[in-house]
């Protein structure tokens, strides 16, 4: 008998149990972070010391670095909630103001916690130049400027030379740019929009949203407000173009800034319109690429690594591989593996994500190869090569990344029949959702005598069988029309450029007609290269004409280049 006493109990002990799973699961985490990174001598900037998922013991002090000033202002605590997961963070903020000119170095800051442990924030670094005689443009109190930022590189224009440290002024066809607008003010401004943003040969890549920052500068003057918005564009056109001006629609406040305005919300504005630069952007065209490109054009970087070097028979192991760089990912497919010697392969659709980070475009794509040994042994796993346009250094690249060796041992015998991968026939398309090997049945043997009492959870559930059969039955037709409208939602998505390529007809007269009818729906009308591809598809399907050996890559890459968003 339960009494009121002990489920009391139980309810304590169930509210425990939540309270200890609604812990937050953030690593405990020490990081600095500055407002802005680009500073003149004698501005000031917020720098905060971030602490996720731990309590300082005090105040730490953040060393003072030659050329900046720091001081202690404040601490904040935020809480918050990603994907379910609670989590708190303490903020330590600064005052940093530049002293001289030059490059800084903060940190490392090490950070003493309640419980005598000590976590560290890596360093980071700030750009302080000199102080103009006037302020930059000439146009304070308020100012507007756009353009393609980058770190310029050494490409032997004479006019390179001239950029400055952030201005972009070439680019390659396929490499993903970064459009940067910002406004500096010293005056109220209730709202600004920008007008003319620039289009013509630009793509956004996928996930190509802006991304807004806003901070406050303080100097001898006064404060600064900067409100900075960067958009990620895709290059599909080589040539010189110049961008018009844009033009920025400015509603400054002419009341007091300490008067409340009208009934405490609204204050009289006065319509300003300010004009940017043209900017000149020389995009140059891919040299020629050689057997087996992939299409992609960025600096990247290539990791893979097994999940663990040892596995059973029929136990499927995760092969992970990363993909990250400063190019658009979209479509990026792993160079075909098939099955190895000793073992079958499976892949899985790729993860694909990008965005603006800290001003920069940043992607990354994970995939994921299940290996499923089916005898015995070792499995060698053979490095991955993937072959791309790499912008800073001007040519073809070869990423590489190590393969391995999976070390494979006898699978455990079970009481029944095991349908695995190690015994599935040739042809059979299995899943990969047995992991363990282990058996997905068991047979009872007769022969074994059971006691009576042991067949009462038996009788019991036969009982309730035609219950839980309605009940099946209904969870079962709910799941159908569940599982209905979930196809026809992804019948009803368009298509991406990648899926069509992936299901390419095999027939040769039927994939060169697929290839031109892609190609003609992705390229424009001026595309000379386009053009070329078009002309030696069409005396291949209709002059009768012997296909180049990389024909169908070149062709592919092409379609990935120009319809890559779709």
């Amino acid at each position: 008998m339960v009494t009121a006493r002990r489920l009391r109990g139980l309810m304590g002990l169930l509210l425990v149990w939540l309270a200890v799973a609604a812990t937050p699961a953030w690593a405990q985490r020490a990081r600095l972070h500055v407002d802005t990174d680009q500073l003149v001598v004698g501005q000031t900037v917020s720098l905060v010391l971030i602490l996720e998922g731990a309590e300082p013991a005090g105040v730490p002090a953040i060393p003072n670095a030659r050329g900046v000033d720091i001081r202690y202002r404040q601490m904040t605590t935020t809480m918050s909630l990603i994907n379910g997961v609670g989590g708190r963070a303490v903020q330590l903020g600064y005052d940093l103001t530049a002293t001289e000119k030059g490059t800084w170095t903060l940190g490392p800051v090490g950070v003493s916690l309640k419980g005598a442990r000590t976590i560290t924030a890596p360093p980071i670094t700030v750009e302080v130049a000199a102080a103009p005689a006037v302020h930059a443009g000439g146009e304070a109190p308020l100012q507007v400027f756009s353009g393609f930022v980058h770190p310029p590189r050494d490409t032997g224009d004479t006019d390179e030379a001239d950029a400055g440290p952030t201005e972009q002024r070439t680019a390659w066809q396929g490499e993903v740019v970064v459009w940067k607008e910002e406004l500096r003010t010293r005056v109220a401004v209730e709202s600004h929009r920008w007008h003319g943003r620039p289009e013509a040969g630009l793509l956004a890549p996928q996930d190509g949203q802006p991304r807004e920052r806003s901070w406050t500068l303080r100097d001898r003057l006064g404060a600064v407000q900067h409100a900075v918005r960067w958009w990620p564009f895709l290059v599909t056109e080589p040539g010189r173009r110049t961008y018009d001006p844009m033009a920025v629609e400015i509603e400054v406040a002419t009341d007091d800034p300490a008067s409340p305005g009208l009934l405490g919300f609204f204050r009289r504005t006065r319509r300003e319109v300010r004009r940017t630069d043209a900017v000149t952007l020389d995009v140059r065209p891919l040299p020629p690429a050689p057997s087996g490109y992939s299409g992609l054009v960025g600096d990247f970087t290539l990791k893979a690594a097994l999940e663990r070097d040892t596995a059973k028979v029929g136990q499927g192991i995760s092969w992970e591989v990363e993909l990250s760089g400063d190019g658009t990912l979209e479509g990026a497919t792993l160079p075909p593996l098939g099955d190895l010697e000793g073992a079958r392969v499976y892949d899985s659709s790729p993860r694909v994500s990008g965005g603006i980070d800290d001003g920069a475009w940043r992607a990354r794509a994970r995939f994921v190869r299940e290996i499923v040994p089916t005898r015995e042994g070792t499995v060698q796993l053979p490095d991955l090569e993937i072959l791309v346009f790499s912008p800073d250094a001007g040519e073809y690249v070869t990423l590489r990344a190590p393969g391995g060796t999976l070390t494979v041992l006898p699978g455990e015998a079970g009481e029944a029949e095991i349908t695995s991968f190690a015994s599935a026939p040739e042809g059979t398309d299995t899943p990969p959702d047995a992991r363990d090997g282990t058996p997905r049945f068991r047979v009872w043997a007769p022969g074994v005598i059971v006691p009576f009492s042991a067949w009462m959870p038996v009788a019991w559930l036969l009982a309730l069988l035609p219950g839980l059969a309605a009940g099946v039955g209904a969870s079962r037709d709910a799941l159908h029309a569940w599982s209905q409208r979930r196809a026809d939602a992804v019948a009803s998505r368009p298509r991406t450029i990648g899926e069509r390529i992936a299901d390419l007809p095999d027939d040769p007269a039927s994939r060169w007609a697929a290839l031109e009818a892609l190609l003609r729906e992705v390229a424009p009308s001026d595309h000379h290269d386009a053009d070329r591809l078009l002309s030696e598809l069409t005396r291949v399907r209709f002059a009768g004409a012997v296909p180049a050996d990389d024909l169908a890559t070149r062709t592919i890459a092409m379609i990935r280049r120009l319809g890559g968003r779709r």
